[in-house]
């Protein structure tokens, strides 16, 4: 379908290129007071972007995280 929602001519094949990548970082917390147990902030991207002959599957989405990570 186009951007309209007709049929393309030919009722070709659908075709898509999608795109991803990520990407993150994490910084250690009160590593001085926190002994074996480590502690992080954690932040996160996240992107798809996705392009098709078919309108419908052509759009991009971005996500965003937080978060703390315990480890031992």
């Amino acid at each position: 379908m186009d951007a309209e929602g007709n049929t393309l001519t030919g009722s070709p094949l659908r075709r898509d290129r999608v795109w991803r990548g990520n990407a993150w970082w994490s910084t250690p917390i009160l590593a001085s007071r926190t002994g074996k147990v480590e502690l992080t902030f954690d932040l996160t991207y996240r992107l798809i972007r996705s392009r098709s002959n078919d309108a419908f599957y052509s759009y991009t989405s971005h996500g965003v995280g937080a978060g703390l990570s315990v480890g031992y």
